[in-house]
């Protein structure tokens, strides 16, 4: 296998990293206008991709042992890009890698702030779930009036909007 295998996959990967960024966006102004269907929809394509990304990274790797086995060279199967950078020989080659990596990392790193930033979101938005409960439910409060120590929760006043018993 040659490095052009190696780096179309790369670039596949760079593509498909590229459309979750997009998908990113689109989750975040789902999640400011609490969308839940398009949302859900977002999430499902989101999983494809990622069922994908997953398919092109084992070709990557693939053709990265192929091109190690093709060049005779006896290293691990894990090597990392940086690590082959050094053992590819021909410039251009060496160079078109040192590019595809870099545009990878700086898409990973764009799509991991925007992951960060809509799991920050997402748990705002469950925050203000739980205290919209809280006032619908009403917090429960010691009773003003004196109790027995061992009288429990359930036998207690409590002040809400609404009656659970009824």
């Amino acid at each position: 296998m040659s490095m052009q295998a190696v780096t179309e996959a790369m670039e596949s990967l760079n593509d498909l990293y590229l459309e979750m960024i997009d998908l990113g966006g689109q989750k975040r102004e789902f999640i400011v206008h609490n969308d839940v269907d398009g949302l859900s929809r977002v999430m499902n394509r989101e999983s494809k991709l990622m069922k994908r990304s997953t398919e092109v990274e084992q070709e990557r790797l693939m053709a990265v042992a192929g091109y190690l086995k093709e060049k005779n060279l006896r290293l691990p199967s894990s090597i990392t890009m940086t690590e082959l950078t050094r053992v590819v020989f021909n410039l251009e080659d060496k160079e078109r890698l040192a590019i595809t990596h870099n545009q990878l990392l700086e898409t990973i790193v764009k799509m991991k702030e925007i992951n960060e930033l809509n799991q920050q979101l997402i748990e705002q938005s469950l925050d203000f779930i739980d205290l919209s409960l809280d006032l619908l439910t009403g917090p429960v409060y010691d009773s003003p009036v004196y109790s027995r120590p061992n009288q429990t929760l359930n036998e207690s006043n409590r002040y809400a909007f609404f009656d659970r018993k009824a």
